[in-house]
């Protein structure tokens, strides 16, 4: 994959040539008279063509930023979220106005309190985004219908650290959900998942007890398995599992959401 065209291209067209070879997932979310589409875009990228393309699809202030991050591993994260970021961005302004031209250079994704995703050149929109081992999802919302999204790997390892960290009851719901063949750590991570997608929302991460996120309902639907939460009864939770991945997604809770998880095969 030759990087010289995203630098060299027009900057509108430079997202479809990055994110040409990513999964991407269709959501659904109406509120009322409100209906957007969010999209959650996913896929390894090579660190190298990133950096090539960084200027063509970042800001100043962002590529500001990427010049103080020397690790490969934090540069690469950064840039893919970015690039995730600005996927959604564009996605969500095409849908409710059509004709504008979307810039990504000129739309820039800072960090406000506690880490949380700040949209600078689309008002009115805001972004949630996850990032995990190789790979990158984003959601955009319009900030008066905010959703908070996250993207975990199943790792056996994790098993006794999630474990301290959820409730038993918690855990039984998840086992009751699940399919049978689900194991104690697509389970765990289920349930971490779906509280940090709603700490997400909120603004806070992780940062809050994990019980002030508790779960208070888990029940498979279509696709996914959906969530209701005890300290936050106005949400919802909804995810989806994959064999090494846990997709969530929270939301208010008069907002209907519809996914297509189709896509969410990975490796």
């Amino acid at each position: 994959m030759s990087p010289s065209p995203a630098t060299t291209g027009d900057p509108a067209s430079v997202l479809d040539e990055l994110t040409g070879a990513w999964r991407v997932i269709q959501a659904t979310a109406r509120a009322q008279a409100v209906a957007w589409h969010p999209v959650l875009a996913m896929g390894p990228t090579p660190l190298s063509f990133l950096e090539a393309a960084a200027p063509a699809f970042c800001g100043p202030r962002e590529l500001a930023r990427l010049r103080a991050l020397t690790i490969p591993r934090g540069r690469q994260a950064f840039l893919q979220g970015r690039l995730a970021a600005k996927t959604a961005l564009r996605a969500m302004l095409s849908r409710l106005e059509p004709a504008a031209r979307f810039d990504p250079r000129r739309v820039e994704v800072g960090n406000g309190h506690l880490g949380r995703p700040l949209v600078h050149g689309t008002p009115g929109l805001g972004v949630s985004l996850s990032r995990c081992q190789g790979f990158a999802a984003a959601v955009a919302f319009p900030l008066d219908l905010p959703l908070g999204l996250d993207l975990e790997r199943v790792r056996p390892q994790n098993v006794l650290a999630l474990s301290d960290c959820i409730a038993p009851r918690e855990l039984a719901m998840a086992l009751l959900a699940t399919p049978p063949e689900a194991h104690a750590g697509q389970q765990l991570t289920l349930v971490w998942c779906l509280k940090e997608a709603l700490g997400k929302l909120l603004g806070c991460g992780l940062t809050t007890a994990p019980e002030v996120l508790a779960i208070a309902s888990l029940g498979p639907v279509q696709n996914g398995l959906v969530a209701g939460y005890t300290h936050a009864a106005g949400y919802q939770g909804l995810a989806a599992l994959s064999a090494s991945m846990i997709l969530a997604l929270a939301a208010p809770g008069n907002v209907t959401l519809e996914l297509d998880l189709g896509a969410l095969i990975m490796v």
